[in-house]
């Protein structure tokens, strides 16, 4: 069992005439849902910083990305949520006051909320991300590399914005953060999606779906 198209095709190359059945990652829509918030003039990123994806983002995000982003809008603020920060990142957020680096935290939610933009600069990675569908949940205007949203039934534009290049990135983020219109336009359309597509309650028939198809093909070859 998958939880991405890309993930099944690259075994199904290894192991060919493996049966397989893809069920996407999901998510508590009843504890990720969209909050007013503060509003505030920032942008989040979320995830244990014991994982290399996750370092590797926070880190490439701050050293090419930010300073094009401060140079926009000076007021702008970047927390890094998520245990374990490393040294290089305390070392960051002790030298610029716009950066918070918050550690371990029990409940995201309430950072999440109160940001107006959740970036996702991943560069590495497999299957699909947790940290986007929580947030999607969460009703919140995203830009996302195409690493950090693979595998997932996300159109550009619609549900997210998606920017690969440093330039582009900081561009759109910018973009979002000047326009509250757009970000309630994507709030909307990721939430809805992730209700329709991603709720646990969806992705649980898909899974036994694919045990009763498995249990089927079984019984065939006894």
């Amino acid at each position: 069992v998958f939880v991405s198209k890309t993930d099944e095709q690259t075994l199904v190359e290894r192991v060919p005439g493996l049966q397989t059945a893809i069920v996407p990652n999901g998510v508590d829509i009843e504890y990720f849902t969209p909050n007013q918030g503060k509003g505030l003039p920032a942008l989040i990123y979320t995830g244990g910083m014991n994982m290399f994806a996750n370092r590797d983002a926070v880190m490439y995000f701050l050293n090419e990305i930010w300073p094009l982003i401060r140079a926009q809008v000076p007021d702008v603020r970047f927390f890094a949520v998520g245990q374990d920060p490393p040294k290089e990142l305390v070392d960051v957020g002790a030298r610029d006051a716009h950066v918070v680096v918050t550690g371990y935290v029990n409940d995201l939610r309430p950072f999440v909320w109160d940001a107006a933009v959740y970036v996702v600069p991943l560069r590495v990675g497999g299957g699909t991300r947790l940290k986007v569908l929580d947030a999607m949940a969460m009703g919140k205007a995203m830009v996302s590399t195409s690493i950090g949203c693979e595998g997932l039934d996300v159109r550009p534009d619609e549900h997210l914005v998606v920017a690969d290049s440093p330039a582009q990135f900081a561009e759109e983020v910018v973009r979002l953060l000047r326009n509250p219109h757009r970000r309630d336009v994507l709030s909307g359309a990721a939430r809805a999606l992730v209700e329709r597509r991603y709720s646990w309650r969806t992705i649980g028939g898909q899974l036994m779906d694919a045990y009763r198809l498995a249990i089927e093909k079984r019984r065939q070859r006894q």
